[in-house]
């Protein structure tokens, strides 16, 4: 799955889609790595960006924290490092531009 940012030329792949209160209601967010060079996760509001990719090849459903469902693509899912990506761990970022490439 990708996605493009509104105002923005780039494709973006999605590791994880979840869904949380936002601005009084339950809003879908995607995480991205928003540009080349950052290290983690970001954040992006549905309402902020189109889907160009479909495809959810490689992902699964499961529960977050908040027990809301979370689809996450499997490339994240060992070693903790979904939540590593979340909280900017360079070595986290390594880990998964070794499996990407």
């Amino acid at each position: 799955m990708k996605i493009c940012e509104l105002n923005k030329n780039y494709n973006a792949r999605v590791y994880a889609i979840y869904w949380s209160d936002y601005q009084g209601l339950m809003q879908k967010f995607f995480l991205i790595i928003p540009y080349e060079g950052y290290e983690g996760l970001s954040a992006v509001w549905e309402g902020e960006c189109t889907v160009v990719d479909e495809s959810l090849d490689g992902f699964i459903l499961t529960k977050g924290e908040n027990g809301c469902d979370l689809i996450v693509d499997r490339i994240v899912l060992d070693d903790n490092l979904l939540d590593r990506l979340i909280d900017h761990d360079v070595d986290a970022m390594k880990i998964l531009k070794k499996r990407i490439s």
